[in-house]
């Protein structure tokens, strides 16, 4: 059910974004970049009117198959120094 498998979702795309900054870092691309793109992201409008230039609006996090922007915020901090240590 969707109950079940939206915390998997969850914890996939967690695993792909640490993995994801690892591999960047291998492959010599500054790591700590990836927090200010998912910063841009988190303010990017989605559209061009004047009233879509504040931050998106997220789901409920129980209610996304992704983790919310404060938490892969949260989760770039404690992964940086291993990935400082890769670049």
């Amino acid at each position: 059910s969707l109950w079940r498998e939206l915390p998997h979702s969850r914890q996939q795309e967690t695993e792909a974004d640490q993995l994801g900054l690892h591999l960047a870092a291998r492959a010599c691309y500054d790591p700590r970049a990836a927090p200010r793109v998912f910063r841009n992201m988190m303010t990017e409008p989605k559209d061009s009117s004047p009233a879509s230039t504040t931050a998106k609006m997220e789901p409920p996090e129980f209610l996304s198959t992704h983790p919310s922007h404060q938490h892969r915020q949260d989760h770039f901090a404690e992964w940086m120094p291993t990935a400082l240590e890769i670049y």
